[in-house]
């Protein structure tokens, strides 16, 4: 399952590096336990301290490639971790705008980016639009989700069966219970939007 977590860099699509920020915080865990933690975003850094199966720690980052992120440990360390080994409890929550990516096949679950409206409108100045309706705003989610579902079916190939993405609005994405999905922080500017990957 971990390949499959460091597969899904697909969020490499945003391009943009993380800002370590603690109101973007989300909370993680690693399942398989002892997953060191280093002083900088690679395997060249020195172990530092140790994530211990199950133990929450915050993500308060991630370099632009998402394959490692600033992690705060219990009783205020900080330092990286190898993000392909870290999970997230329960189904994380959505913004106002979430492109939603079923998968089947060899591996089963969904894929989603949820964007608030504040980051989707700046988006769109960025690109010259004028009309930031809400009809323009799924719109734009759409082609992101879909940009990562050209990814997947790149990344994955025949062995993988993936929808055409659905937008919603508002609604809350249901994970099923036997999957942990994984959070993809997307930071940029002042804005937090995610990546969730679930996949069994």
């Amino acid at each position: 399952m971990q390949s499959v977590h460091a597969k899904i860099g697909l969020a490499a699509l945003m391009g943009a590096a993380l800002v370590s920020s603690p109101a973007l915080a989300v909370t993680a865990f690693s399942p398989t336990g002892n997953l060191n933690v280093r002083s900088g975003p690679g395997f060249q850094y020195q172990v530092m301290n140790q994530i211990s199966a199950n133990v929450p720690v915050e993500i308060t980052g991630c370099v632009s490639d998402y394959s490692w992120c600033s992690v705060a440990l219990p009783g205020g360390a900080t330092g990286w971790a190898s993000a392909p080994y870290l999970v997230t409890k329960g189904t994380p929550g959505v913004h106002d705008y979430t492109g939603v990516i079923n998968i089947s096949g060899k591996r089963e679950g969904v894929v989603y980016f949820t964007a608030p409206r504040a980051m989707l409108t700046v988006l769109l100045m960025k690109m010259q639009e004028t009309d930031f309706s809400h009809e323009t705003m799924k719109d734009l989610v759409g082609e992101v989700a879909n940009t990562i579902s050209g990814n997947a079916r790149r990344d994955f190939g025949r062995d993988f069966v993936i929808s055409v993405p659905n937008v919603v609005s508002g609604d809350k994405v249901e994970v099923p219970a036997d999957m942990r999905p994984f959070v993809i922080p997307i930071n940029w500017r002042s804005h937090s939007a995610k990546l969730v990957v679930a996949l069994k």
